[in-house]
Formats: C-alpha cells, structure tokens, sequence
C-alpha cells in the first residue's frame, strides 16, 4: 500500500497568509505614521493623481489669496493717509473763512498764512511719503493686484491711482494773506476737500469692497479644496487603529501557526526516517 504526503502544505499556506498579514501590517503603521492614506502610487492611483492636482490649485488659490490681503492693506493705508488730509483740508478750509473775515488785521492774516502753508507742506510730505513696500500710494500709481489663478485679463484688479501730490499742488498757490486771498483760497480749499473725496470713495473704498468680496470667494475655495484634499488623503486614524490591531494578532496568529506547522513537518520527517 503507498503512503503520499504532502508535508509542505500547512506551513506554505501558513507563510502565504502571514506574507499578506504583515504586508497589511506595514501599511497601516505607514499610514499612522504620516497620517496619509496615499503614499504611494500603488496606495490609489487614482486619488493620488486627482490629490496632485488639488495641492497644486490650494497652493496657487492660497497665494491669490495672500496677494488679496496684501492688496486690502495697502488701501487700509491709502485710506488713512487720505484721511488724514481731509482731516487737514478742514482745518485749510477753517484758516481760509477766517482770513476772508474782515475783522482780521494783515498781520493776523499773516500767521493765518503761515499756518496754512505749513499745512499745505504736511500734505505734499504725506503725498511723498506714504508707501506700502517701497511703492508710493498717493502719487497716482496704479497696483496690478494678482486675484486669480490664471493669466486671464479678468484674474487681476487695479487699485490706487488717487494722485494727492497732484490735488494738493493747487493749494500751493493760495495765499490767505489777504481778504480777498482768504476768500479765493475757500473755492480752492473746498475743491481739492471735494475732489478727495471722490477719489477716496471711487478708487480706495469701492476697491476695497471689490478685494473683500474677492477674498471671501478665494476663501471658501481653499475650504472647498482642503476638504477634498483630505478626503483623498488623510487617514482614517480609528479605522487605520482597528485594521493595526487585526493584523497585528493575525501576524502572531500565523506566526504561531506556522511554528505548529513546521513542528507538524518535522515531525513527519522524523517518522519517515524511522
């Protein structure tokens, strides 16, 4: 009668299972460890192509969006440089009605005069001096702002242009050393105040209500974005945990196994030998 044994079996499929346990073991530990769930292309081909191009658009959206905040501080001091000239063109207007009294000696007029020169010199200094990285804001130069992501005509926003330097240079030429100076010089006053103003509502306020609507929209993509990017990406860490702990065991279950496996063959052998 012959006898056929297969002696190889238990402990060859014993090392097959323990093979694919530990694999999976060391994929879990992977993903715990850089708490992605894709980190390489074997992972998901898929996702790892569609979570590249998500990273690369958050990136360029998050930098658009720093360039809209960039920009939103540069008219934040535009308009408090702006406003700061107004609050000294009231004070221009106030020089101008008071020397246009005639209860007013020339001699009073003339420190009248030097006053509002003196103002008139502060407005010339602010108009040169106020800059936002080296870039002068009240000389009429215009920022081409980057709002979007791509080179289109429609991905960037003028602001500034508001030339105070301009403005302020008819005011130079009043003299309210006189009556009739102080009368002329209230025209002159009251229309560089008004022509601010314009200029400040057209070109700093409604710009900076256009960058806070861009910035809100830039916002809510990047949320938009990172959510995607973390549903392709991020580990599931309770169920990464629970898939740890069952290869963990089932590696020292096969490692058991094929102990008991290679311990059977042996014995085998062993009787086959006598």
């Amino acid at each position: 009668m012959a006898i056929s044994l297969s002696i190889q079996t238990a402990s060859s499929g014993a090392l097959k299972n323990l093979g694919k346990t530990l694999k999976d073991f060391s994929v879990s530990i992977g993903r715990l460890a850089s708490g992605s769930r894709v980190n390489k292309a074997a992972d998901d081909a898929a996702g790892l192509a569609i979570s590249q191009q998500l990273a690369a658009s958050l990136r360029t959206t998050s930098r658009a969006e720093l360039n809209v905040r960039d920009a939103s501080s540069a008219l934040f001091q535009t308009d408090s440089a702006i406003a700061q000239v107004q609050s000294i063109s009231g004070r221009l207007q106030e020089l101008a009605l008071q020397s246009s009294n005639g209860t007013y000696s020339d001699d009073q007029r003339a420190a009248l005069q030097q006053e509002f020169s003196s103002l008139t010199e502060e407005i010339q200094r602010i108009s040169e001096t106020t800059r936002f990285n080296g870039q002068n804001l009240l000389d009429g130069s215009v920022i081409s702002v980057q709002t979007g992501t791509d080179g289109g005509e429609n991905s960037t926003q003028q602001i500034g242009g508001v030339n105070v330097k301009a403005l302020a240079s008819q005011l130079s030429s009043a003299n309210i050393g006189t009556q009739g100076g102080g009368q002329a010089a209230i025209d002159t006053v009251r229309q560089f105040s008004d022509t601010l103003a314009t200029e400040r509502a057209s070109r700093v306020g409604a710009s900076y209500n256009r960058l806070e609507s861009v910035g809100q929209t830039l916002g809510a993509r990047i949320g938009a974005e990172s959510g995607a990017l973390a549903a392709i990406r991020d580990v599931n860490i309770a169920e990464e945990t629970a898939l740890l702990s069952r290869n963990q065991i089932l590696s020292q279950a096969g490692v058991s196994v094929l102990a008991q496996a290679n311990r059977v063959n042996t014995i085998a052998i062993n009787l086959l030998l006598g």
